[in-house]
């Protein structure tokens, strides 16, 4: 193909064919693997029927992934797969995975740090199942407008192809989930092994952070005294002692209403929209500060759904509206007080 008929195709936004892409040895060396909110196009080859019938063993097998960089060049590499998570491995026809790529090269700087990744894909080949995971990725985008100290993301464009060609090939969205170990070292931290903790504990301020942003997205599915579904990190300066808490996982959440999720029982809600404030107690001062913030950041977290054209119409308008009512409640004294300080743990 002459160089000047291939600009024209790409000007006018038509994609070359694969055998026109360029296969290339090494990644771009600016190519930052977070520091886009443009979907990264993946294809990852592996066999499912193998992943699907032993994912309840912890234990990874082969799988061949391609980045995409535009539409003319990728590259390719080995890497290792395993099924990941509790509940989706019981209820997915294929499960979250975790991608390891120790001992891959992609001859950049940072991906060649990479030692293994989360991967949230599509529990099942449906439009809602991909609005659960697209909607579970805004709220890691919205923590992210919050605190340096969270889990960054990048949306997915994958294609699931099966080595042995026995599956057709599955397309849908989905994203990685940055390592803890990177999220501790760009906030000059290190990760905490630690399963017994007091929540008075740990840093005050974040920990009210991560209270509100739980209540907010109206998700009840973690508890700090087993770290479920929560990190921790502590500062390497020895005078900042007091550790850091780091939420994940939030597809339970009301804000992204799986139809497979329901709270637990013993918290008397009948169902994940209803917000429940499950924070321990902190001083007025340290919640006011945190609210303060939260109305500082509202434009930005409503426009992240105001501006994507990913959500179904419906799940945008779902959302402001979920997150509108949450902004009623921390501006209304009367209401802080009935949903907040006097349900709070002490």
């Amino acid at each position: 193909m002459k160089r000047t008929t291939m600009i024209c195709l790409l000007w006018l936004g038509i994609s070359l064919p694969a055998a026109a892409q360029v296969l290339l040895e090494h990644s771009p060396q600016n190519f930052d693997l977070f520091g886009s909110d443009e979907p990264l196009k993946i294809e990852l080859e592996f066999d499912i029927k193998q992943l699907i019938k032993q994912k309840y063993k912890d234990e990874y097998q082969p799988a061949n992934i391609r980045i995409f960089f535009g539409d003319t060049a990728y590259i390719a590499r080995e890497i290792r797969v395993k099924a990941r998570g509790n509940l989706r491995r019981r209820v997915c026809f294929l499960p979250p995975l975790k991608l390891n790529f120790k001992k891959t090269t992609f001859g950049n700087p940072q991906m060649d740090q990479l030692k293994s990744l989360k991967m949230v894909s599509v529990c099942k080949p449906s439009k809602s199942y991909e609005q659960y995971v697209l909607q579970e990725y805004k709220i890691y985008k919205i923590y992210n407008l919050l605190t340096p100290m969270s889990f960054r993301v990048r949306l997915l464009d994958i294609t699931f192809l099966d080595s042995r060609g026995k599956q057709k090939p599955q397309h849908n969205y989905g994203f990685i989930i940055e390592d803890i170990d990177d999220v501790a070292a760009r906030n000059n931290c290190i990760e905490l092994e630690q399963s017994r903790l007091h929540p008075h504990e740990t840093n005050r301020q974040l920990a009210a952070l991560v209270y509100v942003f739980q209540y907010m997205i109206g998700n009840t599915d973690f508890e700090l005294s087993n770290l479920h579904n929560l990190k921790l990190i502590r500062s390497k300066d020895p005078l900042d002692y007091a550790p850091y808490i780091i939420p994940y996982d939030f597809d339970y959440s009301g804000l992204v209403n799986a139809n497979y999720a329901v709270p637990h029982e013993s918290l008397g809600i009948e169902s994940v929209r209803e917000r429940l404030y499950r924070g321990y107690c902190q001083p007025d001062s340290v919640m006011n500060r945190v609210f303060e913030l939260f109305n500082e950041k509202k434009a930005d977290i409503m426009g992240l759904y105001e501006h994507c054209p990913y959500l179904s119409k419906t799940n945008r308008v779902y959302s402001l509206r979920y997150l509108e009512d949450f902004y009623t409640i921390i501006n209304s004294p009367f209401l802080v007080k009935r949903e907040i300080t006097d349900v709070c743990r002490n």
